[in-house]
């Protein structure tokens, strides 16, 4: 057996002590294998000292208990987030219908300014474009 081959083997064992004939008979010839194998094995002696372990069973409820706290002030936060931005959403609303209204009052002020100039002229016609252009003008 090749030092590949062992490597693999060991790779695919699951339990302690699985090991076949063929790899112990290589493990006798080959110092580095042994020595992995042996690595290997504490290993599994950890994992096994690991799983032999007794958790509290309080761990669980504290930490469930940490992840619900958690959560809450999340969803106590959120509230406020919401009352803020619909509030600031509002004032914004109101503001720009300010805006909008102003507008709307001064293109009325100035419509009603050019059909009375065109109504009184003598010469509608050419005092209507020159009234047309001064209004471009200063606007």
């Amino acid at each position: 057996m090749k030092c590949n081959e062992f490597h693999n083997q060991l790779a695919s064992i699951r339990e302690k002590g699985q090991l076949t004939r063929e790899m112990m008979q290589h493990m006798e010839t080959c110092s580095s294998c042994s020595e992995m194998y042996a690595r290997t094995q504490s290993l599994f002696d950890v994992i096994a000292e690991e799983k032999a372990e007794k958790v509290s069973p309080f761990i669980n409820t504290r930490i469930l208990a940490q992840i619900e706290k958690q959560e809450k002030r999340v969803w106590l936060a959120r509230p406020a987030i919401v009352s803020l931005m619909s509030v600031f959403i509002m004032v914004l609303g109101f503001f720009t219908a300010g805006i909008f209204n102003n507008q709307n009052q001064v293109a009325s002020d100035s419509t009603e300014i050019i059909a009375s100039e065109y109504y009184f002229s003598d010469n509608p016609g050419s005092q209507l474009e020159e009234i047309w252009l001064n209004s471009y003008v200063y606007e």
